[in-house]
């Protein structure tokens, strides 16, 4: 006799769906955002920005003959206890920041900031434990180093010298002008 039929298989479990993908870099994690497009914008958000936010956003050219150009387009932080700072460091990464300015308040800057070729901006956002407010926009865009200077002129020759001065007007008695000054 043969031996008796084996029983139907189970069904297979339907696959596991795809695992989600990895969150965007986010610049209030770890050291930040590393932004190199040649143009972007920098927000801290649709929303408010959160209590203790430490945001950062490096902008780095592409090349050591372009310079950054930053320009706020909307700004509103909590007068005086949330920041946004905007530094400049070599492109390289060495060197310390050096603070190019430090923002609060309600007004949307006016300046346009900028760093030359060979160093990268950075724009920080740090915020105290209570009271938020709506953020701020910003867009930068890499620019190109400005031309060199041309070459000075080569010296002009010397002058020939002065002849001498005139004779005095008053070549006498000067008590008239002495008086007249006085």
């Amino acid at each position: 006799p043969s031996p008796p039929p084996s029983p139907p298989s189970p069904p297979s479990p339907p696959p596991s769906p795809p695992p989600p993908p990895p969150s965007p870099p986010s610049p209030c994690v770890g050291e930040g955002m590393t932004l190199t497009a040649e143009a972007g914008n920098i927000t801290d958000g649709p929303e408010s920005y959160a209590n203790n936010a430490d945001c950062t956003w490096i902008i780095v050219p592409l090349d050591g003959a372009h310079g950054i150009r930053l320009q706020f387009t909307a700004f509103s932080l909590e007068q005086d206890y949330d920041f946004v700072t905007v530094s400049s460091r070599p492109s390289d990464g060495s060197g310390t920041l050096e603070r190019i300015a430090r923002l609060t308040g309600t007004t949307v800057p006016s300046t346009i900031y900028v760093v030359t070729p060979g160093f990268s901006m950075v724009v920080k956002l740090t915020s105290d434990s209570s009271e938020i407010s709506t953020g701020f926009a910003a867009v930068y865009e890499m620019v190109d180093s400005p031309p060199s200077p041309p070459p000075l002129p080569p010296p002009s020759p010397p002058l020939p010298p002065l002849p001498p001065p005139p004779p005095p007007a008053f070549a006498g008695d000067t008590s008239a002008l002495q008086t007249a000054v006085t």
